[in-house]
């Protein structure tokens, strides 16, 4: 017996399941959000780069302006060894309304978009788990519990599953998906730093400790994300923290306070197909990669309007409609995975011969506008070997 029904469910209240949900219900769809989270998240800033490509696409949901009003523009990304800049690669002469990179939190971005959904007439549903689905010619029962353990079935006419790396629609729906992990971990903080490096621009440092990147959030602390911290038992206090910036960055930072600390593996994974039957996946579900680059939630706020579109014409018509989603899409997600894979590989070499023949290349970029503008237009995703949506 089915005690709820939808046109369609959204399994996972992020970025990208509440994009298909808004951009659904602006075509007059009925749309189910649910989130296993008993709500959502204000205190961690997560993903933070919004790029240009992505901004554009979300004219269309109507956020655009007040994501801009959030966020902060960098205009440029460097590689350094120590003080020596190697490459700077420029984003302010893109070929788009939007030549920058804007940095917001991505618990700001979720409450933007969360607002817009409910604008339009929805809303994500928290503390509902997903526990398994059933597919019949003509509509998919879903298996949840609600916030109290209850359980419960809907039936709905697609299934979008927007619930992470570790999506359970995706294995529900019997879709493979094979991952492959970095060695080691990643460190992730935001920190009240005093610096004297140019808050408009990301730093990218390549020292023979490790990576480290800075760059300056919209309230002004810097968030820092580094390689092989050697203080991987517990969270790193501020005196290790401040230390690992002056062994990797810049002797001239003092860290104030730590807001928050974060510890994570990296890899890259896609999934085998983006749909089965009448259940489709989105973002993390479909794709994980490595965050250089900033990427990995972009990817999948396009994934969803385009995903979104197509429902919209499949529902009115044949599902035959939806296999273009991932015919589109998939192979952005590859190109995005190749492109991040080689940007990790190349901020993470360690050997001495290996860095020094990075550091030459990456000079060598740097004598060269047009190469320059190409990473700049692959970063943003205005261009994504072999297509964009």
């Amino acid at each position: 017996m089915t005690d709820m029904t939808a046109t369609v469910l959204v399994v996972g209240g992020g970025p990208a399941g509440m994009a298909v949900a808004i951009s659904l219900r602006q075509r007059g769809v009925s749309v189910l959000v649910l989130d296993r989270r008993p709500s959502r998240d204000t205190s961690t800033s997560r993903a933070l780069m919004i790029h240009a490509r992505t901004l554009e696409v979300l004219e269309e949901l109507n956020v655009t302006e007040a994501l801009l009003a959030s966020g902060r523009r960098a205009s440029s990304f460097a590689f350094r060894d120590a003080s020596k800049v190697l490459l700077r690669l420029p984003f302010n002469n893109l070929p788009t309304a939007y030549p920058f990179m804007l940095i917001v939190p991505q618990w700001r971005t979720e409450q933007v978009l969360e607002e817009r959904l409910h604008a339009v007439g929805g809303e994500v549903r928290y503390g509902w788990t997903f526990t398994g689905l059933r597919q019949a010619p003509g509509h998919v029962d879903i298996d949840v519990l609600d916030p109290d353990g209850g359980p419960h079935v809907i039936r709905a006419q697609l299934v979008v599953g927007a619930d992470g790396g570790k999506s359970a629609v995706r294995t529900a729906a019997g879709i493979a998906f094979v991952r492959s992990d970095y060695v080691g971990e990643f460190l992730l903080a935001d920190v009240d730093m005093i610096s004297d490096l140019d808050g408009g621009e990301i730093h990218n440092f390549l020292s023979p400790e490790g990576m480290m990147v800075i760059e300056t959030l919209p309230d002004g602390k810097k968030r820092i994300i580094t390689t092989d911290s050697p203080t991987a038992a517990a969270p790193p206090t501020r005196d290790e923290l401040e230390h690992l910036v002056h062994m990797r960055a810049t002797t001239s930072a003092r860290i104030d306070a730590v807001a928050w600390v974060s510890r994570y593996q990296v890899g890259h994974g896609l999934a085998a197909s983006y749909r089965r039957g009448r259940v489709l996946l989105a973002g993390d579900a479909a794709h994980v990669h490595s965050p250089a680059g900033g990427q990995g939630m972009n990817t999948g706020i396009q994934d969803a309007v385009m995903l979104a579109a197509l429902a919209s014409s499949a529902l009115e018509g044949s599902l035959t409609a939806l296999d273009e989603y991932e015919r589109h899409r998939r192979p952005v997600a590859a190109a995005v995975i190749r492109f991040s894979d080689l940007f990790t590989r190349l901020v993470t070499v360690r050997t001495g011969a290996g860095r020094h023949l990075r550091n030459f290349g990456l000079a060598v970029i740097g004598r060269v506008p047009m190469l320059q503008r190409e990473i700049a237009l692959r970063m943003s995703e205005l261009v994504v070997p072999p297509g964009r949506s």
